[in-house]
């Protein structure tokens, strides 16, 4: 059967080598750069020096798919050769949405590269070698190898007399290497399910020597060792040397450290991969995956039947898109109506403006011209510019209204805090503050990101706005006393009201360090920022780090 594989022999001068030519022109097709694509900068910045790609285009597909899902995975490349480097750039830029072919399966979704909130860093950063013997795995970490070069451990298992013992000393030769390594069992099953718990892209250069020392048997190929129930983790390894009742070249462990036996493993922990049924179909791994999870999109099912399935997969897609479209253009009436609404209360601002044109040097001389109030015109400006509006309370009165977004910035186990400001005017008194971070919210921007974008631009100082994620979208917090700026809300002799909102952010651990730097990050430091106030003002804010159980503990 294997010789049948690998030699076309028993077909020669048949009908089925014909079919078998068209069918190989086929697959090499499929894998071939296109002219546009070959030899230009971006193939070669992704390793693709020659004519075709070094991984097959349904990992991407696979990939985009379960990112698109918002499934929790992560990726191991494993190998018994040394040609993981060869696969590392094209997998990087495919992250990066460098790749020349397929970064536009996920352009919509955003760089998986740590840049994007809620998309973890896939990108391959480090490579590691798997040694095993008598004693088990040893994990080489950050390190590929394959033993001393004036005897490798490839070598020494290709030896013309056969070894009868593990002559390797592979662990000695580790403690020169001085390097990190994960050592036994139970260590390399807790650093799996790290990795996992990360959703982290690696990966590991297997023993070949100790697969061929022990005659090409399952239990000493690359370890698949489970962690947990199968309910909470489904691991899966694909490999075209698993034969169809064999994992022959994956050794499958259960977590007490036991060899699973063939008939459980094969198609649900390994599956058997078809090269060439691989680089036909881009949803081969897709198929393989949901076949191993026993859904009904099975390896069973005929190509057109899992494309019918596909389809209408499509179209519910479609008819979702529809929805969030019609959403939209009722988000975009009702902006209408509220930008319609802003007019009219603009127009009866300019009207009291003409009424009191007249007046105005007396209203300023008896209201606005106390001590420490802003000027009618100022109160006017802020109006036109959005920043606040004039409403009737239940008793009648005009009111002043200010929208305030308040902001849960948190690093870890800390908490953003504003502790105190200064502004520049001669003799002004530090005012101790102790609040949560907040910005000002304005008619004219339509979106929550632009007020965002200009809080992290003149506010902190600092753009966190592609690696910030949003855990709670900003809400209206009713009956709540807003610690908004006294001088703000004080600044007219007229009553005013502050809406509050507030919203939760998280900064990823994976952030730019230069970044965080700049917000007193990672160590929790205190920093300050200087920027210009609303009266011209030079003002200086501090900020501080608190631990986020302390905070949420005096809120209660």
């Amino acid at each position: 059967m294997r010789e049948a594989w690998r030699s076309w022999a028993f077909v020669k001068g048949q009908p089925a080598e014909a079919e078998m030519l068209k069918l190989l022109e086929l697959t090499l097709r499929r894998i071939q750069l296109s002219p546009e694509v070959c030899h230009t900068k971006e193939a070669k910045a992704a390793n693709l020096e020659g004519t075709t790609f070094n991984l097959v285009p349904c990992l991407f597909h696979l990939v985009a798919q379960l990112q698109r899902s918002k499934r929790h995975f992560a990726v191991i490349f494993r190998s018994f050769g040394i040609d993981h480097q060869k696969i590392h750039a094209e997998w990087n830029s495919f992250c990066e949405l460098k790749h020349p072919v397929f970064s536009k399966l996920i352009e919509d979704l955003g760089p998986m590269d740590g840049t994007v909130p809620g998309i973890p860093d896939r990108r391959i950063h480090s490579m590691h070698t798997l040694y095993r013997d008598e004693q088990g795995p040893l994990l080489i970490l950050d390190t590929c190898t394959n033993g001393p070069e004036d005897n490798s451990w490839d070598a020494w298992v290709r030896a013309k007399q056969k070894p009868t013992t593990d002559t390797r000393e592979g662990r000695k030769f580790c403690q020169e290497l001085c390097v990190e390594t994960v050592d036994g069992l139970g260590k390399f099953q807790e650093w799996m399910q790290a990795h996992l718990r990360k959703q982290a892209t690696g990966s590991i250069k297997d023993d070949w020597a100790w697969w061929q020392f022990h005659g090409e048997t399952a239990q000493a190929g690359k370890l698949l060792t489970l962690f947990g129930s199968q309910q909470e983790f489904q691991q899966i390894f694909f490999d075209d040397n698993v034969e169809l009742n064999n994992a022959r070249i994956v050794d499958c462990r259960d977590p007490d450290g036991n060899a699973i036996p063939h008939s459980e493993s094969v198609g649900k922990l390994c599956c058997k991969v078809n090269p060439v049924e691989a680089m036909l179909d881009t949803n081969y791994f897709l198929c393989k995956l949901l076949g191993s999870q026993g859904d009904p999109l099975n390896v069973g099912l005929s190509l057109t039947t899992m494309r019918k399935q596909m389809q209408a997969v499509e179209e519910e897609k479609l008819q979702v898109q529809k929805q969030l479209s019609d959403v939209e253009e009722q988000k975009l009436s009702l902006q209408t109506q509220l930008d319609g609404m802003r007019l009219q209360l603009i127009g009866a601002v300019d009207e009291i403006r003409r009424k009191m044109s007249s007046e105005a040097p007396l209203v300023e001389k008896w209201l606005f011209d106390s001590e420490g109030f802003g000027s009618l015109s100022d109160l006017f400006a802020e109006i036109q510019e959005g920043l606040c509006w004039l409403q009737k309370d239940a008793q009648g009165r005009t009111v002043r209204t200010i929208d305030m977004l308040y902001l849960k910035v948190c690093f870890k186990d800390l908490l953003l805090i504003e502790f105190y400001e200064q502004d520049s005017s001669p003799g002004a008194q530090i005012q101790t503050r102790n609040f949560l971070p907040g910005v000002q919210l304005t008619s004219k921007e339509t979106e929550m990101h632009e007020t965002l974008s200009r809080w992290f631009e003149t506010g902190l100082q600092a753009d966190i706005s592609k690696c910030i994620e949003t855990e709670q979208v900003p809400r209206y917090v009713p009956d709540t006393a807003a610690p908004f700026q006294k001088a703000a809300s004080e600044a007219y002799p007229l009553p005013c009201t502050v809406q509050c909102l507030q919203g939760t952010f998280v900064m990823p651990q994976t952030a730019n360090h230069e970044l965080l730097a700049k917000i007193g990050l990672p160590d929790g430091k205190q920093f300050t920022t200087t920027s210009k106030g609303s009266n011209g003002k030079i003002v200086t804010r501090c900020w501080r780090w608190d631990k986020l159980s302390t905070w949420n503990l005096g809120c209660a």
